[in-house]
């Protein structure tokens, strides 16, 4: 009897875990590619998403999608509140698009809801791999983005603020003159007041006539950039991270940078390891991190026209024309100045600060 009984209650446990299981899975929805067939592939995912009926914080959705490539052509692909898209890896799972549009991307974000595991490419005219706008503030996490074309953007937020994890971004500029190559372009503030991070997250741009690793326009959205690197090269003009003004720039916010790399390098003209604009209103507070402005007839590392501080320390900063301009205040300890002088139109302050010939400077600035 104590068998048997002990037999009715595993199979009892049997069924309740196959029936919470089975509950479970109608929420999750399975992509498999036409094998041969991208654009078919491209074509199941879209009806897939579309299908889901009525997503909501009470109801979310997963879309699993098998490894292949998805191409969805010239229509970008919407992403839905409450429901997340899951690849199967980056570089196994790919979604591919040639949208030709400043605004749209082959991936339009929504709000509450992830992007993982795969790959985004682009490639068009002007190109953009995922577009977030109006809010849409998506996670986007562990994606490899990869961009060709004249014109062309990583991510493009406008009045958004996705959190950026563990992504890889690839943006590379075709044309010839008059081009524009970002990673990560923010513009204007979310409506609701959110913020952005950039975190344990790579980079790399060139190729247009004017590079930028981070462009911020009117306004600042990203406040903490973590454990990351950033690579701009070539072309006329390299920006690290720039912010401009272009009519406005409400508000001041401060954008913490921690054991990261930005280098920006081997413009025709100018690079700028980081440059914020007069009329501009970013506080700089950077720890155990590289600014680099090189290979350029003229390099910065860090130039501030707007009147906001700037705080380093444990940092390493590299420009030949200047290592550091402010208009504001700058404090320098325990840094590494390497090549031009370090200049403010405010308080300028060293401690324990020294050049790139090993010459330390107790309370005074190289």
């Amino acid at each position: 009897m104590a068998l048997h009984f002990r037999k009715l209650l595993l199979y009892g446990c049997l069924f309740l875990l196959t029936a919470a299981m089975a509950r479970a899975q109608i929420r999750t929805v399975l992509v498999s590619p036409t094998p041969g067939n991208p654009a078919a592939s491209g074509t199941t995912l879209r009806n897939a998403l579309a299908a889901i009926p009525s997503p909501s914080s009470m109801d979310r959705w997963l879309v699993k999608i098998e490894p292949g490539i998805y191409d969805i052509g010239t229509t970008p692909l919407p992403m839905r509140s409450w429901v997340d898209i899951e690849g199967s890896g980056i570089g196994v799972t790919t979604i591919h698009g040639s949208v030709d549009s400043s605004s749209d991307g082959t991936i339009n974000g929504a709000d509450n809801a992830e992007l993982r595991f795969l790959t985004v490419e682009a490639q068009s005219n002007s190109a953009i791999a995922i577009a977030n706008t109006a809010a849409a503030s998506p996670r986007l996490y562990r994606l490899k983005i990869v961009v060709t074309a004249p014109n062309a953007w990583g991510i493009r937020n406008v009045s958004s603020a996705p959190v950026i994890e563990e992504c890889e971004i690839y943006v590379t500029g075709t044309g010839a003159a008059n081009t524009i190559a970002t990673g990560i372009l923010f513009k204007l503030f979310p409506p609701t007041g959110i913020r952005s991070s950039i975190l344990r997250t790579k980079l790399v741009v060139s190729g247009a006539t004017t590079n930028y690793g981070i462009n911020l326009l009117n306004a600042q959205t990203v406040t903490l950039i973590r454990d990351s690197r950033i690579d701009v090269a070539g072309g006329t003009t390299t920006y690290g991270i720039s912010a401009t003004p272009n009519g406005s720039w409400p508000g001041q916010e401060n954008l913490q940078i921690r054991d990261s790399e930005i280098s920006s390098y081997g413009g025709g003209s100018a690079s700028y390891g980081i440059r914020f604009d007069t009329s501009t209103s970013v506080s700089l507070d950077i720890s155990t991190s590289k600014v680099w402005g090189h290979i350029s007839p003229t390099t910065y590392g860090i130039l501030q026209l707007g009147t906001s501080p700037i705080g380093l320390q444990g940092a390493s900063v590299t420009g030949f024309t200047q290592t550091i301009q402010t208009a504001g205040s700058v404090s320098i300890q325990s840094t590494l100045l390497n090549g031009g002088p370090a200049t403010a139109s405010g308080w300028l302050g060293c401690m324990g600060v020294w050049d790139e010939n090993g010459v330390f400077y107790t309370n005074s600035c190289p």
